[in-house]
C-alpha cells in the first residue's frame, strides 16, 4: 500500500482522496492518519523526527494497527514523502510513539 497506492498519490500518478479508506480497504485493520498534534510532535521531538542522507525529516504522517501500548497489541509505521527525490521515508516502526 505505502510503495504502491501511496507513492502514487503523493506523485500525482493516482488520484486517492481518501488514504485512510483506502488502506482499510486494502489491509484490513490498518489505519492511515496524515498528522500529529503539533504539542506531541514538540514534546516528544525524537520520536517524531528521522535522518535520511544526512536531512531531519517530520514523520507526522503514520500506519497504525491496535490501540493498546502493549507491544503484542499495537504497531505504528510513521513515515513522510519526499517531494525532492519522490520517495516515502520511513523513520519509525514500532509500538506507539511517545505522546501526550
Amino acid at each position: 500500500w505505502m510503495a504502491k497506492i501511496y507513492l502514487d498519490s503523493k506523485t500525482g500518478r493516482r488520484s486517492e482522496p481518501d488514504l485512510n479508506r483506502s488502506i482499510r480497504h486494502q489491509i484490513p485493520g490498518w489505519e492511515y492518519s496524515h498528522h500529529q498534534s503539533e504539542i506531541t510532535m514538540g514534546q516528544h521531538r525524537e520520536w517524531y523526527r528521522c535522518s535520511y542522507e544526512g536531512r531531519e525529516y517530520v514523520i507526522a504522517e503514520h500506519l497504525k494497527k491496535g490501540t493498546s501500548f502493549r507491544p503484542e497489541e499495537a504497531i505504528r509505521i510513521a513515515f513522510t514523502f519526499c517531494g525532492e527525490n519522490q520517495k516515502v521515508i520511513v523513520g519509525y516502526i514500532g509500538n506507539h510513539q511517545r505522546n501526550t
